[in-house]
This record gives C-alpha cells, sequence and structure tokens, in this order.
C-alpha cells in the first residue's frame, strides 16, 4: 500500500460515474450549469474539459470535443452576451 492508501480500482465505466469521478451533461444542461457557473463565480477564468477519458476511444473524445465547440461553448458565450437573459 502506498502512502495514499488503497486506490480504487474500477473494471467498469459506470462505477466511475457512481463513484462521482464524473458529471456527464446533455448540451442544454451543460449550456445552463457553465452559464451559472461563470455568471455566478466571477474568479472563474477559464473551463476545462478532458478531451479523452481513461480507456475511451478517440473517436468519443474527438466527438465531445466536437460537441464542445460547436454547440456549447457558442451558446454560452450567447447567453453570457445577452444582457436581457443575465437579468431572467
Amino acid at each position: 500500500m502506498g502512502a495514499f492508501g488503497e486506490m480504487p480500482q474500477f473494471t467498469d465505466p459506470d462505477q466511475l460515474l457512481e463513484a462521482g469521478s464524473y458529471t456527464l451533461w446533455d448540451v442544454d444542461t451543460a449550456v445552463d450549469s457553465l452559464t451559472d457557473l461563470i455568471r455566478t463565480t466571477p474568479q472563474v477564468k477559464d473551463v476545462h474539459f478532458w478531451a479523452q477519458l481513461p480507456g475511451e476511444s478517440v473517436d468519443t473524445g474527438s466527438a465531445r470535443i466536437q460537441l464542445l465547440a460547436e454547440k456549447v461553448a457558442p451558446a454560452v458565450r450567447a447567453r453570457l452576451a445577452d444582457p436581457v437573459a443575465a437579468t431572467a
């Protein structure tokens, strides 16, 4: 056993989700959550994402980044730029 104790061993991706290691969002949830985070936590200057999760294929990681770039980021930017949405 190492200095930090026993490291958990995950044999199934669902175990990572159940343990709270990752949170999965659809586009709408991502836009809502990220917009709220940026508005309510001004000290957050950057938001980072893992391009590829452990054991995941490059193709699915690339698809996630494409979804973020094409759907999520533009919608978050649009909401942040809309003064009416900021007060709603």
